[in-house]
């Protein structure tokens, strides 16, 4: 594979249940109500890396 072609990797909700250690329900969940984004390729449901990390960067929080 070439540089170009591993930067498009696209994640499974498998891989994003394990990124976010969460349950299967709970990624459903969160694309349900938009703050996860997704990709429709056929009936399959994909989601981008870059998504990912952004989502988990705008969930933390600073305790003054």
């Amino acid at each position: 594979m070439s540089e170009k072609t591993d930067q498009l990797k696209i994640l499974t909700v498998l891989e994003v249940m394990e990124m976010l250690s969460v349950s299967r329900t709970q990624v459903y969940a969160l694309k349900a109500t938009g703050k996860l984004p997704f990709i429709k390729i056929g009936r399959s449901t994909r989601y981008d890396p870059a998504d990912i990390k952004q989502f988990i960067e705008d969930q933390k929080m600073l305790i003054k």
